[in-house]
């Protein structure tokens, strides 16, 4: 979420803050365990399709590993990168540690970097909480 929620303080939404070092490795981590992951649908359903059958309880698990690919590959990794590319940015920008930029424009500037490099990347948002993607928290902040 960007900006404050219900009953936040408003100027939260003018403040962006990242550990650039963190949050390299803590969505080097999400990629790695997500693409894990989707190798075992893969095979999962690599499986059950050669098994040639057209039980319902194995084809909706079929359509439930597309669906989960499909959300991998078009909003998850797409948010994943653009959190570790905003974050080489700021490692790039500020350097190591951790950085808080409380100027208002700057700051949004920074936030609004995540929504950019997300849609060059081919991401879609879905539900209210995109932080677990890799999206902003009501502060700002990446992660």
């Amino acid at each position: 979420m960007i900006g404050p929620a219900p009953g936040e303080d408003a100027s939260a939404e003018s403040v962006f803050s990242i550990d650039p070092q963190e949050m390299i490795w803590r969505v080097a981590r999400l990629l790695v365990d997500g693409q894990r992951t989707i190798s075992q649908f893969s095979e999962a359903a690599r499986t059950l399709k050669e098994a040639k059958t057209n039980d319902p309880a194995v084809l909706q698990v079929l359509s439930q590993f597309e669906e989960a690919s499909r959300e991998w590959f078009h909003e998850a990794l797409p948010n994943h990168l653009a959190a570790m590319q905003v974050a080489i940015e700021a490692y790039d920008t500020f350097g190591s540690g951790f950085t808080r930029v409380e100027d208002p424009i700057d700051a949004a500037v920074w936030s609004n970097k995540l929504f950019v490099w997300r849609e060059r990347l081919g991401g879609s948002i879905s539900g209210n909480n995109n932080s677990s993607r890799g999206g902003t928290t009501g502060t700002g902040e990446v992660g």
